[in-house]
């Protein structure tokens, strides 16, 4: 869908991020220099998709990790933090009442 992205608080002090009639929404997360990503965890307000790709920000390419769903810890494939390596994260909604409210990246000394 081309439909706007929207940041809401429709309860006081309640952020979350909502996407029109649903469709695919990505976040980036760089992976800092000597750790490893090792798992991740985006939180909302249904069960929903989501997928954990790396990216290299030279070319554009990516390479699928695993799937999981929301709430959920998804174990990936360890990936080392170097420069030009970051995560993508796929969240999939299905209508305009998901909510997505945030996620965690897990990360560990290499």
């Amino acid at each position: 869908s081309s439909r706007a992205l929207m940041v809401e608080e429709d309860t006081s002090n309640n952020l979350s991020i909502r996407k029109g009639a649903g469709g695919d929404m990505y976040a980036t997360v760089a992976i800092p220099n000597g750790f490893n990503a090792t798992d991740v965890r985006v939180y909302a307000s249904a069960t929903l998709n989501v997928a954990v790709f790396t990216g290299d920000v030279s070319t554009g390419v990516t390479t699928a990790l695993e799937t999981g769903n929301t709430s959920a810890s998804i174990d990936i494939t360890d990936t080392y933090g170097v420069a030009g390596k970051f995560l993508w994260i796929k969240v999939t909604t299905t209508g305009a009442t998901d909510l997505i409210y945030g996620g965690v990246v897990t990360i560990a000394p290499r």
